[in-house]
């Protein structure tokens, strides 16, 4: 389910959302939106039923990945839903219109 960037925003600063980064950890590790989570589609697509350590099945999830043009997170997010994940929503202008409209990124490891 699409999500737009001012409830993403209020998702982020509320802490009632999980950020879930589904670029590339190389591209996470440049730059992400500030508090996401790195889970690679590339990664994700290997596993039986990809899972998020540490969050609950019933937790809010927004995936995003590099805009519009990127399907990543979309297909991740088919996939966390089918993991059994509940409430998975796509961000899909993504890092690109999140830091377009001046929201904390950083860089850091996945």
């Amino acid at each position: 389910m699409p999500i737009a960037l001012a409830q993403v925003k209020e998702l982020h600063d509320s802490g009632q959302a999980v950020l879930v980064d589904a670029r590339s950890g190389a591209s996470f590790a440049k730059e992400h939106i500030a508090g996401a989570r790195s889970l690679p589609l590339e990664e994700a697509s290997r596993q039986a039923a990809p899972r998020l350590d540490g969050v609950a099945k019933d937790t809010v999830i927004v995936v995003y990945c590099n805009g519009f043009s990127c399907h990543d997170s979309m297909e991740l997010g088919k996939l966390l839903i089918k993991a059994g994940y509940g409430s998975v929503y796509v961000f899909e202008g993504g890092l690109p219109e999140w830091r377009d409209a001046g929201f904390p990124t950083s860089g850091g490891t996945p």
